[in-house]
């Protein structure tokens, strides 16, 4: 928890400390690089869960999975700029203003999770529920075989 002492949000307040154009490549930074690598971790993981089958998880998978590829690989290049110190491409701006998109990003998918999700589920429970009742191709030969006789 020595890096929670390192923290001051008063100066988060301070225009010339926000806008500073090559602020100094020391700091939380390790942290930050350990958190946006973790983000690609997930981007993996989520990319192996959404080749599954199960469609009823598809669009959140595919949503989470791009979330952490962008976020990650935006946060990387972002703590690279800052270690080369390159002026406005590393500065603390740049960091809030991928903060803020991570803030906005992550509650559009918890929307999309927490209010869009549970009816496409009903939707979908509710379509097999109805297909189950269907003739199907169950009790058929396939198509190829029927041809072979």
């Amino acid at each position: 928890m020595a890096f929670l002492s390192q923290i001051d949000l008063t100066k988060l307040f301070r225009s010339d400390y926000i806008f500073e154009a090559s602020p100094v490549a020391s700091g939380l930074y390790l942290y930050f690089l350990i958190i946006f690598g973790i983000f690609i971790v997930l981007s993996v993981i989520f990319f192996f869960i959404a080749r599954r089958k199960d469609k009823t998880y598809h669009k959140l998978q595919k949503r989470a999975f791009i979330f952490f590829v962008v976020m990650g690989i935006i946060g990387l290049l972002l703590i690279f700029f800052r270690f080369e110190q390159i002026p406005y491409l590393g500065s603390r701006l740049m960091f809030l203003a991928l903060v803020l998109t991570l803030i906005l990003w992550g509650c559009w998918i918890g929307f999309y999770v927490i209010f869009k999700l549970p009816k496409e589920k009903q939707k979908i429970f509710k379509k097999q529920k109805f297909n189950k009742y269907l003739p199907g191709r169950k009790g058929r030969l396939p198509q190829r075989a029927a041809r072979g006789r």
